[in-house]
């Protein structure tokens, strides 16, 4: 599994839902923004919880972007 790298603080994390949501990408930013509450808060069984919830996500979210980005590349003459 895929781990976050600890460089990344809490205002990293928020900064990325705000993009995520500024995208549309709502239900990924709520499991991203749940996931930076947890990891300053709560134990490691939370922080793994809420990373199992929101790395998933992502993970679908960049493949489907990079399969429309190739798409998109397809098309260009």
């Amino acid at each position: 599994m895929s781990h976050l790298s600890p460089s990344y603080d809490a205002r990293s994390i928020a900064a990325a839902a705000r993009r995520l949501t500024g995208l549309g990408l709502h239900r990924i930013a709520q499991s991203v923004t749940a996931l930076a509450a947890t990891r300053t808060h709560d134990s490691a069984e939370a922080v793994e919880q809420a990373w199992i919830d929101a790395h998933p996500r992502l993970d679908v979210a960049l493949d489907l972007n990079g399969r429309r980005s190739r798409r998109l590349e397809a098309r260009s003459p």
